[in-house]
């Protein structure tokens, strides 16, 4: 091979090298599928909110929500895919903690926006204790994660009476039960004061 044969192949695999380190460091950077869920639930088996000082950096949210992101291979956002190909299963729960009125697959709240953002939406426990979830997307799963939740239905038959109050655990999250203010303004709310599996479309997301 003569010398200027050999310089201008010396010259293709420089220049390709960098396109081809610039893919791997795309894909490395990119992960196809994420999420990310609040913890540290303080709720009734309604949904409500639970009203506490409490500081603002460490919030206790009244329902769980899981923020999933959908991108594509090329780190590009997957846009409409409908909501029964996200979902997520409880695959158990510590304490006396259940979820109620859900099924097996608690499928994602509408289709992923143009940001390839869905959200699953669990509105009401009973009990205390904590859940472990698994993601699956597009039937692919996707790990676990566990959240912290504590409920004013402290006895878990889905109702707040005020049998209740007797073994609290701790709702306001201070490291003390005392929490009867708390328990007086949710007696009587359970958990078909939630909203559950109303007939509604299953997706608001159209393609014109």
């Amino acid at each position: 091979m003569s010398p200027m044969a050999r310089l201008m192949l010396r010259r293709v695999f420089v220049c390709a090298l960098p396109l081809q380190l610039s893919g791997q460091l795309c894909a490395a950077q990119c992960s196809n599928v994420t999420w990310t869920l609040s913890d540290s639930l303080a709720t009734c088996p309604a949904g409500d909110t639970l009203l506490f000082q409490h500081s603002p950096l460490h919030p206790h949210p009244s329902r769980l929500r899981i923020l999933v992101t959908y991108l594509n291979s090329s780190c590009n956002p997957r846009v409409g895919v409908p909501p029964e190909s996200i979902w997520v299963a409880s695959t158990g729960t510590s304490g006396n903690l259940k979820i109620n009125d859900k099924g097996a697959s608690i499928f994602a709240d509408d289709s992923t926006n143009g940001s390839g953002q869905a959200r699953v939406t669990i509105p009401s426990f009973s009990g205390c204790g904590t859940v472990t979830l698994r993601l699956f997307v597009s039937g692919i799963d996707k790990g676990t994660k566990s959240v912290v939740v504590r409920t004013t239905d402290t006895n878990a038959d889905g109702v707040v009476t005020a049998s209740d109050q007797t073994g609290a655990c701790d709702l306001n999250y201070n490291g003390t039960a005392a929490d009867g203010t708390i328990f007086s303004a949710h007696t009587d709310h359970w958990r078909r004061n939630a909203l559950h599996d109303t007939l509604v479309r299953r997706t608001n997301y159209c393609e014109t």
